[in-house]
């Protein structure tokens, strides 16, 4: 979880929230490496257990790590 949304970046595939330094870390755990994001983003949900999060299956998001998600790019 970023400590601030200031320095906040979502993943243009997945909507994956880090801050830049964890992705420039880490890149996504979701598109495999992928640097590629936005800070143009609204909104964040918190999904902790994907596998049995009706808003997961809703967001289609239920094999994701767990993480924020931004809800709008």
């Amino acid at each position: 979880v970023p400590p601030s949304f200031k320095q906040s970046r979502a993943c243009v595939d997945c909507g994956l929230v880090k801050t830049a330094q964890q992705f420039d870390e880490n890149g996504c755990e979701n598109c495999e490496g992928t640097n590629s994001t936005t800070q143009n983003f609204e909104g964040v949900i918190a999904i902790m257990n994907p596998g049995q999060s009706w808003i997961a299956r809703r967001m289609r998001s239920e094999k994701k790590v767990p993480g924020l998600y931004a809800l709008s790019m």
